[in-house]
């Protein structure tokens, strides 16, 4: 008899997040925001809460930090934040999908306005030296930090005409602000 080859084990960028963020802030402050919605027994689609929050965190500062999982493709999810759409669609895909991306933009705008938090964490590849001669492959966080545009002095803009600026950081939260 021979022995079944081992599976790999494929990697959840939101289980991932999870694990990460309950070991930063403990279980009892992290709360999942995602959820799967069925489409009639033929399949579904994963639902984050308002279209961006994969988790939910109540960190201890003001407001609530919503986390964004993802793997490498962080590119892709700030252009949809930001209110961008995919290239190359045409037609009502094209309609539909530029007025989906503006609903999302304008629900991270109110987010941030309301004084919450929100950063996706992207896991990419990185290569550890494990000896002299070897190196293994692990997956490591990368965080991207949503702050809506300040407002400049004299000026009102509307919400929808403030820009949301991505700020990247090699680890969350940052050693700058006096904790972690």
């Amino acid at each position: 008899m021979t022995a079944e080859p081992k599976k790999r084990a494929t990697f959840s960028s939101t289980a991932a997040t999870l694990r990460w963020a309950r070991g930063v802030w403990g279980d009892e402050a992290v709360g999942i925001s995602s959820w799967w919605q069925s489409a009639g027994g033929i399949g579904g689609v994963r639902k984050d809460l308002l279209g961006f929050a994969d988790a939910i965190v109540l960190d201890g500062l003001p407001g609530v930090l919503a986390l964004q999982a993802c793997g490498s493709d962080v590119g892709e999810h700030v252009r949809k934040m930001n209110g961008e759409t995919r290239r190359g669609l045409t037609g009502p895909r094209a309609l539909k999908a530029s007025i989906d991306a503006a609903k999302l933009a304008g629900r991270v705008r109110r987010w941030l306005a309301a004084g919450n938090r929100l950063v996706i964490v992207a896991w990419r590849d990185v290569w550890v030296k494990t000896s002299e001669r070897h190196q293994t492959r692990k997956k490591a966080p990368r965080f991207l930090e949503a702050r809506l545009e300040e407002q400049p002095p004299g000026v009102t803009l509307g919400l929808s005409d403030r820009e949301v600026e991505w700020i990247e950081h090699e680890q969350w939260p940052p050693a700058a602000a006096g904790r972690g």
